[in-house]
């Protein structure tokens, strides 16, 4: 997935097995909308290019960059994802962690071998990481993070290093990987999970609430089932009443 800085004017060239009637280039944002079109420009029969520009208007986040093609009546799509950052977001490579420190962590790890991994490598599976991070804490904060959270950049690493581990390393006679692989990425999805349920918070290098975040201002209430947080609407204060006996009666089974 590219990452393309607010303010770039970028050209996008598609090839075709075919000689299209009409191509054309548009740019499609999140909620499925067509925000700009041009008309592919053909250097040759198969091979084809158009400019899209990234005006500061226009949110950050993810867009799809579509080629539509038309020939003998038929309709021809190809789709990429791009991803629009500020030119200080996430820095120059994209990702959540770079190439260097999956390599310093794979070899901490693993007792060497990291040399051997190339970057591009890398960056094949810090993108899938990307994807899957984004997925948890979309709902969460407001993406993308204007800088990296620490402790989103370490589970990019860890999660990065299981991916390459699970296609790398020998597994024993019965086809497990060793522990330190498995309980890596358990704990990195474990916590997850708790980012996504509000029940672990990301923070800044001063010790402060990271800024987006969508649960901020909501209550917590008490639940009988550890980990889970219970979010209500503003009621009218004649409905906001609690059953204390009841309440009193969970507590005492929780803790008995």
């Amino acid at each position: 997935m590219n990452s393309i800085e607010r303010g770039d004017t970028r050209q996008f060239t598609w090839s075709s097995s075919f000689n299209p009637a009409q191509v054309g280039l548009g740019l499609i944002d999140n909620q499925g909308a067509l925000v700009q079109s041009v008309v592919g420009v053909g250097s040759s029969s198969l091979e084809f290019y158009g400019f899209l520009s990234f005006p500061n208007s226009y949110d950050l986040g993810f867009y799809t960059v579509r080629w539509d093609a038309w020939a003998s009546s038929k309709q021809y799509i190809t789709d990429e994802l791009i991803r629009l950052v500020d030119i200080t977001a996430v820095g120059v490579s994209s990702y959540y962690a770079d190439s260097e420190a999956v390599r310093r962590t794979w070899n901490l790890l693993n007792a060497g071998g990291g040399s051997q991994l190339q970057n591009e490598d890398i960056e094949v599976f810090l993108d899938r990481v990307n994807f899957k991070i984004d997925a948890y804490l979309v709902g969460r904060y407001t993406l993308p993070f204007s800088s990296v959270p620490g402790l989103v950049r370490n589970l990019s690493v860890d999660l990065t290093v299981y991916q390459i581990a699970r296609k790398s390393v020998q597994r024993d006679d019965r086809g497990n990987l060793p522990d330190w692989i498995t309980e890596m990425k358990d704990d990195a999805f474990d916590t997850l999970e708790m980012l996504q349920a509000g029940s672990l918070d990301l923070v800044t290098d001063t010790g402060a609430l990271w800024p987006g975040d969508k649960m901020s201002g909501r209550s917590d209430f008490f639940h009988s089932q550890a980990g889970v947080r219970d979010t209500f609407n503003e009621l009218d204060p004649a409905w906001q009443r609690q059953d204390f006996d009841h309440l009193k009666e969970v507590f005492e089974d929780v803790w008995s």
